[in-house]
């Protein structure tokens, strides 16, 4: 799996009010398709951000959502971890957007695009304003995407393989992603003592979603401290299931009598409850009548 970035980072979306509002809450991954990304960073840019709230701007005439959730995920370069940076939405009419990314050193990447007609994703292509630093030049004129990821809630059912070797184990993540993509849950397992009944919530690290991006943490009362990194798209990050119901999950054991192990790409999937199925019922068969006597003649 890829490695990210925590930023810090906030959002403004501009909606002209004779358009009415388009709702863009939800988790974003943007991703610039690039087969030679900027120096240094090995793989295509990518940002992840979270959309929390939508109302009137202080211009009348625009709709704006000034709130990104403080947890965002990016491998760029050019951007250093915890850094403040922020993205701005700005949409108009005929669904256009424009994304814009600021990153560090006072530059930022300017994209423009369109909403797709069931606004789950934006299409078009990245430019790059420099303050002298070019940092993200190589990225100007690529195509874009971003996707909008449903939350990740439910249980999940898959197993862990430790690394160093040994024998995989099944276990249970169940998870609530709530309004501000905070994820709290449990882990459980009945072959696995460092996993039989792990809290996840955000005492030992935040616990968050961010685009296709899940990152929480599990401890319990014997002292045992396990960190967890979900995607859905597996090892390679590919943009994977929007629906969040197939996830890969790397963990890392902080502390406990599995400190140091850590557990690659797991595949897990969201279990669906079904109801009892319903015997079947035959139909009820009235009783033949009886025939009648015969008469003797």
């Amino acid at each position: 799996m890829k490695k990210f970035a925590l930023i810090i980072a906030g959002l403004l979306l501009a909606i002209p009010a004779r358009a009415g509002v388009t709702d863009l809450t939800g988790k974003w991954d943007l991703r610039i398709a690039n087969a030679n990304p900027p120096n240094g960073q090995g793989f295509p840019t990518e940002f992840t951000f979270d959309v929390t709230f939508q109302g009137p701007g202080t211009n009348s005439s625009i709709y704006s959502n000034a709130s990104l959730e403080d947890h965002a995920f990016t491998n760029s370069i050019c951007v250093a971890s915890g850094g403040g940076n922020s993205v701005e939405l700005d949409s108009g009419a005929a669904n256009a957007v424009q994304v814009i990314v600021q990153v560090d050193g006072g530059e930022s990447y300017t994209m423009s695009g369109t909403l797709s007609a069931d606004k789950t994703t934006i299409t078009g292509t990245a430019a790059y304003v420099s303050n002298g630093l070019g940092c993200g030049s190589a990225d100007v004129g690529q195509p874009f995407t971003a996707t909008r990821y449903q939350p990740a809630t439910g249980p999940y059912t898959g197993s862990f393989t430790p690394d160093a070797g040994g024998s995989a184990f099944s276990a249970t993540i169940t998870l609530t992603e709530d309004s501000s993509f905070n994820l709290t849950g449990t882990v459980t397992s009945s072959d696995n003592s460092c996993f039989a009944n792990l809290t996840v919530d955000s005492t030992a690290g935040p616990s968050v979603a961010s685009g296709n991006i899940l990152y929480f943490n599990g401890t319990d009362l014997n002292g045992n401290v396990i960190g967890f990194i979900a995607n859905s798209g597996g090892s390679d990050d590919n943009p994977g299931d929007v629906t969040m119901t197939n996830l890969y999950v790397t963990a890392g054991a902080f502390s406990g009598s599995c400190n140091g192990q850590t557990y690659t790409d797991a595949p897990f999937q969201r279990t669906v409850l079904k109801g009892k199925k319903r015997h079947h019922m035959k139909e009820l068969q009235l009783p033949k009548p009886a025939p009648a006597p015969k008469h003797k003649h």
